[in-house]
């Protein structure tokens, strides 16, 4: 009983071999693309650490935990710490003149 494609059969094996490498490349495509994934979302979102969520991306992917960290991270917003503490200091202050307002008045009502 022979083979009814058997006079195909070095055309399927460079046909195979072809497929087998085309899997590779769409693979290694598919690994590029998510390694790449958090640097390219926190650039777009204009996140001032975008260059570390990127090496973290890369260096992460093998790991997995430090490429959902780097993506997590790709779509946190960056808290604005200059205005907060400028924020902080005026109610520091305010706080300040009413802790002193309470003395003044409390010292006054004593007498």
């Amino acid at each position: 009983m022979d083979f009814a494609f058997a006079p195909l059969g070095p055309t399927l094996h460079w046909l195979a071999l072809v497929f087998i490498f085309a899997f590779l490349l769409i693979g290694l495509a598919i690994v590029i693309v998510l390694a790449a994934l958090p640097g390219q979302i926190a650039a777009r979102r204009g996140h001032p650490q975008a260059e570390a969520i990127n090496i973290c991306g890369w260096v992460g992917l093998p790991t997995g935990f430090f490429w959902v960290a780097a993506l997590v991270w790709a779509y946190l917003n960056p808290r604005e710490d200059i205005d907060a503490t400028g924020r902080l200091a005026d109610h520091v202050a305010r706080l300040e003149t009413a802790v002193a307002l309470i003395e003044a008045n409390s010292q006054e009502a004593g007498s």
